[in-house]
């Protein structure tokens, strides 16, 4: 993803991350698509972070954007299907997202505060922790 004019990124990423069994084309889209709605959000320019690290049986990639934020009403449905503030918006990217990131065992969670930024946090679950998830499942 290329940022727009004013729009810095920078990573912070774990070297010594474990391995995560994931489907890359489904969560490469997950997180083109944060990326994405962050350089959005930053129209006025900014910085998005993305950071991996190990919380504990969990890979984590964090986006954190310094832009407009997101309201507590919009927070509230940012993950329903068809909800979306964008004039351009199908409202169905984040549903979307939520919905892979579920299909790998993980979560994605959201907190901003309007005028501060906004952070996605998806956790995966890592190699061995997926497998115990599959076995418990069938």
């Amino acid at each position: 993803m290329e940022a727009s004019e004013g729009v810095r990124i920078s990573k912070q990423f774990d070297p010594d991350l474990p391995e995560v069994p994931i489907d890359a084309e489904q969560i490469q889209r997950v997180f083109a698509n944060l990326a994405i709605n962050a350089n959005e959000a930053m129209a006025e320019g900014g910085e998005l972070t993305v950071t991996t690290r190990r919380k504990g049986d969990f890979a984590e990639v964090v986006f954190q954007d310094t832009g407009e934020g997101i309201s507590e009403e919009a927070l509230k449905n940012i993950f329903e299907p068809l909800y979306t503030t964008k004039i351009k918006g199908t409202g169905l990217g984040l549903a979307v997202c939520q919905q892979v990131i579920a299909k790998h065992g993980g979560t994605i969670n959201v907190s901003s505060r309007k005028g501060e930024g906004t952070t996605f946090a998806v956790k995966l679950p890592l190699l061995g922790n997926a497998a115990k998830r599959s076995e418990a499942l069938t």
